[in-house]
């Protein structure tokens, strides 16, 4: 009997049906495989609750009174939102890509290359790695890191701050730990190991030609480029139209990440010389404003257009086919957009207030475009609120998965983000027009007088719904002769009043604004990592928060 139960006792056989992390990075297959899990998560990051939540917490939404408390605790900036699951998967989903980033960081290294081909790809394959984390991590630092006041990253005195005490930056975790608890990094240091991934990546500049190898089987001749075309610049365009990530998509994260560092002399540069980039006939511009309302519906209703830099590869099956209504999925925008398949009706969660509708001027064709028909889409919650726009920026790419789920290929980086960033940092008021003219906004005329007022409206305008909010406003600060962040002292009039929730006795509209500079508007670590983590350190004014 001992002897027949012997060999089910054997402790040093590893089961079946899992793979030791040794073993799951030993060939060039394995380098590709988890070098398309590296794509996958910058897909699971874009959008969705990772863009919505400062959304909501910025002054340009109104909850309706369908939204269910969906998003509540950061509309409300209430002290329970460090316990909310919009601050932990934030938290979770950036950093579980960022360790997948450092596994495959780690282990590229140990493969054997067989030939010129594999080992060119596997050194394009790492600059990749590069970009992807140093995107990650430039996204933690819009979420979870105060703002600089300037590029040397000066400290700040304010909520209980010392002079001596450097602002806190992001746990950096550069290799694959699963027992790692790092401290906090100085902000200085956290931008400083953001820019050096960034320069990691610029690898690419060198690699070309490996390019022209990497389009994905079955997409057209991007832009009437095919094989016989200048193979730099045709190899460029092919990835780009392959979704893949570029030199210019490095350099647009640069020219994102200087900016919120407050480099604007760097910021700027890097703008400019995407803005003025062409392709291989050295006149035609490589990323053209569309000038018609039609090519701005192309853009953000099949994801088709000269303005993306760079726009991620999805199918229709990247994200399962299920019908998204609550909003909250991977990728999905629906929370501004819900629609009852029943009665052909919308019920979003959110809509856009009146002041932010009141910005759009007579045939600026972004009013269109980002927002529904109050003639045809008609909202209803217990009853119809005729007149009501909704924001319909993302109406579902039926290529990418159903359109009641709303989504779309995540938008990496656009033209008009360098645009908007040259401006601002220019304060050229023909940098502002070029924009303005492409989508149709003639009025007013933007002169030296109204320019910073117009700046600020025009980041509305572009990218509302993007993310790009909060961190607008922190970076602004007070804005002479109006007392709190924002454009105005509440939360800013709604459309429709009826269509609005209460809290308590009063509209959401009437909740309090806040100074730029209130704590809530960057977000806390997650309770859960402070419990975990004893060497992680809470953002000071978190602590106890009133």
């Amino acid at each position: 009997m001992l002897g027949l139960l012997m060999p089910a006792c054997t402790l040093d056989r590893y089961p079946t049906t899992q793979i030791l992390l040794a073993d799951a990075f030993q060939t060039f297959e394995d380098a590709e495989r988890h070098r398309n899990g590296i794509y996958n998560e910058l897909r699971r990051v874009r959008f969705g609750v990772v863009t919505t939540t400062t959304e909501l917490m910025s002054d340009l939404f109104n909850a309706s009174t369908g939204f269910g408390n969906r998003g509540g605790q950061p509309h409300r900036l209430q002290v329970e939102f460090m316990n909310s699951f919009e601050v932990r998967d934030i938290w979770i989903n950036l950093y579980g890509a960022i360790a997948q980033v450092n596994f495959f960081l780690d282990n590229i290294g140990n493969i054997e290359p067989a030939n010129d081909d594999q080992r060119g790809r596997i050194t394009l394959f790492t600059a990749e790695a590069y970009y992807a984390r140093a995107f990650l991590y430039s996204v933690l630092a819009q979420h979870f890191v105060y703002p600089l006041r300037n590029e040397n990253g000066a400290t700040m005195t304010w909520h209980g701050w010392s002079i001596d005490q450097p602002e806190l930056g992001l746990p950096l975790v550069s290799t694959f730990d699963f027992d790692a608890r790092p401290f906090r990094s100085t902000i200085r240091e956290t931008f400083e190991f953001i820019l050096a991934d960034i320069e990691s990546a610029k690898v690419t500049d060198t690699l070309r030609d490996i390019f022209g190898t990497e389009i994905v089987v079955g997409l057209p001749a991007h832009r009437g480029v095919t094989d016989a075309a200048d193979q730099a610049e045709g190899a460029e365009v092919g990835r780009r139209a392959a979704g893949r990530i570029t030199r210019d998509a490095v350099y647009a994260l640069e020219a994102r990440v200087r900016f919120m560092k407050r480099d604007f002399g760097g910021a700027f540069d890097l703008a400019t010389q995407l803005i003025n980039s062409t392709n291989a006939d050295g006149v035609t511009p490589r990323y053209p404003l569309g000038i018609t309302e039609t090519a701005l519906r192309n853009m953000w209703r099949t994801d088709n257009s000269g303005e993306d830099i760079f726009l991620l590869h999805v199918t229709s099956t990247s994200f399962g086919t299920a019908s998204v209504q609550g909003g909250w999925a991977e990728q999905s925008m629906a929370v501004f957009s819900t629609m009852n398949t029943a009665t052909g009706r919308f019920n979003p969660d959110w809509l856009p207030t009146q002041s932010v509708l009141d910005l759009y001027t007579l045939g600026d064709h972004r009013l269109n475009v980002f927002f529904s028909n109050p003639e045809t889409q008609i909202v209803e919650y217990l009853f119809p609120h005729h007149g009501v726009r909704f924001m319909y920026k993302w109406p579902g790419n039926t290529g990418v998965g159903p359109a009641t789920a709303r989504r779309h290929r995540p938008r990496m980086h656009s033209i008009a983000e360098m645009h908007l960033i040259r401006a601002e940092i220019s304060g050229n008021p023909a940098h502002l027009t070029a924009l303005r003219t492409a989508r149709g906004a003639t009025t007013p005329i933007i002169t030296s007088e109204n320019f910073a007022e117009e700046l600020r409206n025009e980041w509305v305008r572009e990218k509302i719904g993007e993310g790009f909010r909060i961190e607008s406003l922190r970076r602004w600060g007070p804005v002479e002769g109006i007392a709190h962040w924002g454009l105005g002292t509440n939360r800013r009039a709604p459309q429709d009043p009826s269509a609005v929730a209460m809290y308590g006795s009063e509209l959401f509209t009437e909740r309090q604004m806040f100074d730029y500079q209130f704590y809530r508007l960057t977000l806390p670590i997650p309770a859960q990592d402070m419990r975990t983590n004893p060497n992680i350190r809470q953002t000071p004014s978190w602590v106890n928060p009133q």
